[in-house]
């Protein structure tokens, strides 16, 4: 009904009734909508309604979600397989984990003392999977399936294909598994080892970012602080199927 990414099944003529599951009865609603049918405030007409033509059916991404971080110490952690990438938060400041062509694709940025996530990871043909925006969560629609069970989002390109593993947690975001792109540049993560540009890193600790394309070049002059780390990666090691 309304496109959300978080759902749950239900027997548009309530199961008591008909006794069987018959996928004809079956739709799915946010949890909210559920429970206002299951109490009597939605009808069932308006729901059978919406089944005959439902919003994602349309539509290029689910309706938002939010997403709740914390940061008692004033940092965050985006976790790539085994490996946390440690971000000291300012107020009002944004860090990058990764850019590529001077677009953040793991971002945040402390307000009123809350971290606020910029997510973008896109497919090989640089089509958006998984968007968060100011801890909005939104996905494709073009992938085959997709579970949301917890604080864990599974994304699959095929059947028996996963694509893309993530979790949310209160004072970081884990990209536990998958392939993930930007403009070109392959991130690929697999039993905790982060591989990208050549470079595989394994339980490594880094207090810094990891930029690509056309700012790493102006990147690779700037001076590094002694607890700082970075990663530069260069225009040849960008997919040249990005370009054809």
């Amino acid at each position: 009904m309304c496109g959300s990414p978080v759902f749950h099944y239900d027997h548009m003529i309530e199961y008591s009734t008909v006794e069987e599951h018959d996928p004809e009865n079956i739709t799915l609603l946010y949890p909210g909508h559920h429970h206002e049918k299951t109490v009597g405030r939605l009808p069932t007409h308006v729901v059978q309604k919406h089944n005959a033509s439902p919003f994602n059916a349309s539509a290029q991404s689910t309706g938002s979600l939010p997403l709740y971080f914390s940061a008692p110490l004033n940092n965050f952690m985006f976790v790539l397989g085994s490996n946390p990438f440690v971000i000291d938060l300012a107020e009002g400041k944004q860090s990058t984990v990764i850019e590529v062509d001077g677009g953040p694709v793991l971002a945040v940025k402390l307000a009123d003392g809350i971290p606020l996530l910029r997510v973008s990871l896109r497919d090989a043909d640089n089509r958006r999977v998984l968007r968060v925006r100011d801890n909005e969560l939104t996905y494709a629609l073009h992938k085959w399936d997709v579970q949301f069970v917890g604080n864990n989002l599974t994304i699959w390109d095929a059947r028996r294909n996963i694509g893309l593993v993530v979790e949310f947690h209160d004072i970081y975001l884990q990209i536990v598994r998958g392939n993930f792109y930007a403009n070109g540049y392959q991130f690929n993560v697999e039993n905790g080892m982060l591989t990208t540009g050549g470079i595989a890193l394994s339980n490594q600790y880094f207090n810094g970012s990891i930029i690509a394309g056309t700012g790493a070049a102006a990147a690779s002059e700037r001076p590094i602080q002694e607890s700082e780390s970075r990663i530069i990666l260069r225009e040849s090691q960008r997919s040249r199927r990005f370009w054809n």
